[in-house]
């Protein structure tokens, strides 16, 4: 990430807006200063993606639940843990945008939201 770009995600990080969307073909690098910015600003998160499902971490590392390789069980245990102190402050999903038609999938991420 450049510099620039690096210090306006601290920026909408650190200004707590509920949705921020990113489109990037370099998505390991983006992830890479996304970490580096959750770590300055003592944040924590989850990451998603169908291939793996929802994981701690940011990327994400180790499994946290079974069953959330579909957005909609990922989302469904973000909504159980947002009440929580276990609850992460930011969470990433991958390549969700092509689940976004399905109306359980879109209704869940604006609850979360």
């Amino acid at each position: 990430m450049l510099p620039d770009d690096l210090t306006r995600l601290e920026q909408l990080l650190r200004g707590r807006h509920p949705l921020i969307t990113v489109e990037t073909m370099e998505e390991r690098l983006f992830l890479e200063g996304l970490s580096a910015a959750m770590a300055k600003l003592g944040l924590k998160g989850w990451t998603w993606s169908a291939s793996r499902g929802l994981r701690d971490g940011v990327p994400g590392i180790k499994p946290l639940r079974d069953e959330t390789e579909h957005p909609a069980g990922a989302l469904a245990h973000a909504l159980d843990q947002s009440s929580l102190m276990g609850r992460a402050d930011v969470v990433v999903m991958l390549d969700v945008a092509e689940h976004l038609p399905e109306p359980t999938v879109a209704r869940m991420l604006k609850d979360l939201v």
